[in-house]
């Protein structure tokens, strides 16, 4: 929490730096051809004011669709907007551009800093560290799951994870919820979240940027099988990709091909087809924020913003596998129409 003692006394932005803010990062991922994008974090500064800003970007013309996370604590905790409050402040969004998407809370830490709560230890040390008990997780995801809010809880370590099943399980509809990164999992985790029916969101780009930090701090046979893509969509999970930028770069297709070919010493019996990579970017990211049949699918009434693919087919795919499907998206960077 060292940072947040510097962060707390930097001045707070103007609504028109946040407004110009949001439009700079849309505009950026519009140049790396993403058209519709989730803040996982929305009310991590201020919850008022970032929403009065996203309002503003959208009134504006967003570029790009924009899909908001709330953090658990100012929707539901001791301090919470209220609920007249936050229908003043989203009543003015053209949802088809700019709507509240759920909620969001964080289960445990990450990898690299050895706070994501395993099962065994880190290299390091320690098993890592449960942000809150799992009596009080369940009870967060309750409330909110009571309040009509879909739920996505930010978990990496496989004990975190058996915790946030139970905690989904225990609203008898863990299918409205959706767990993000999932990064340890077992065999049996993998039939259990396949079973639960709820969604698991990952971040193959992971590999590709932070694969040294992540042999560092574990066993090298449990860095290997991280983020265990082919397994969960063949047990049938629900699967969707993205990158938890600006953590990482945030170009869609590097993520597609570390998902496609895994980077050396990742074990690459995790590897997806091209046709799979795409469609969790595409199919599965509408999926995940509740988007299906407005995005994702190129169907009959979704919103036609599409990329063009100019590049060349991966190794790992068949020949009926090299096409871009699923969400529509628009890239500056295609030039032509060979796939």
């Amino acid at each position: 929490r060292a940072h947040e003692y510097v962060t707390d006394r930097a001045p707070s932005p103007t609504l028109e730096q946040r407004t110009e803010a949001v439009r700079t990062a849309c505009e950026s991922m519009l140049s790396k051809g993403v058209t519709c994008a989730s803040d996982m974090m929305t009310g991590y500064s201020d919850l008022e004011d970032e929403l009065e800003a996203y309002c503003a970007a959208c009134l504006a013309g967003s570029p790009v669709r924009l899909r908001l996370y709330l953090q658990w604590s100012p929707v539901f905790g001791p301090r919470a907007v209220g609920k007249e409050r936050l229908d003043e402040l989203t009543s003015a969004m053209d949802a088809e551009l700019c709507r509240v998407a759920g909620a969001k809370i964080f289960a445990d830490g990450a990898i690299s800093a050895g706070t994501a709560a395993i099962h065994g230890e880190f290299t390091s040390g320690g098993d890592g560290k449960l942000i809150y008990e799992p009596d009080r997780l369940t009870e967060m995801v309750l409330t909110a799951h009571e309040a009509g809010w879909p739920v996505s809880v930010h978990s990496i370590g496989d004990r975190s994870t058996d915790h946030v099943m139970d905690a989904f399980a225990a609203t008898g509809e863990p299918s409205r919820h959706r767990i993000e990164h999932a990064m340890i999992l077992s065999d049996a985790q993998v039939a259990r979240l396949a079973d639960l029916g709820c969604h698991v969101a990952m971040q193959p780009e992971f590999l590709m940027r932070l694969g040294h930090a992540y042999f560092r701090q574990l066993p090298e046979r449990t860095a290997r099988l991280l983020k265990r893509a082919k397994s969960c969509l063949g047990a049938g999970i629900r699967l969707s990709f993205n990158s938890d930028r600006p953590i990482v770069g945030g170009d869609p297709w590097d993520g597609i091909r570390t998902a496609v070919e895994r980077p050396e010493r990742f074990d690459p019996s995790e590897n997806v087809t091209l046709a799979q990579a795409v469609g969790a970017y595409t199919r599965g990211g509408a999926d995940a924020n509740g988007d299906l049949g407005l995005l994702g699918e190129v169907t009959e009434g979704a919103l036609a913003d599409f990329q063009v693919y100019s590049g060349e087919p991966s190794k790992s795919a068949g020949p009926d596998e090299v096409y871009v499907g699923g969400e529509v998206r628009y890239s500056k960077r295609a030039h032509s129409m060979e796939h």
